[in-house]
């Protein structure tokens, strides 16, 4: 059993299974809300709004 093999208590492996898991969830939020930062930073430099249609990509 994996507690048996770290040493510890099942209720103390279940306590650091879910730090880990909150702590794993903090970074995806705090990455997420950065790339939401950096997209809304390039949008109103222009960088998302394309200058071209997509007829002209996809003459047909």
């Amino acid at each position: 059993m994996l507690a048996e093999e770290e040493g510890i208590s099942i209720s103390g492996l279940i306590t650091v299974q879910l730090k880990k898991l909150t702590a794993a969830k903090l970074r995806y939020r705090e990455a997420k809300q950065e790339a939401l930062e950096a997209t809304s930073e390039a949008a109103s430099r222009g960088g998302s709004t394309p200058t071209w249609t997509r007829e002209e990509l996809y003459d047909r």
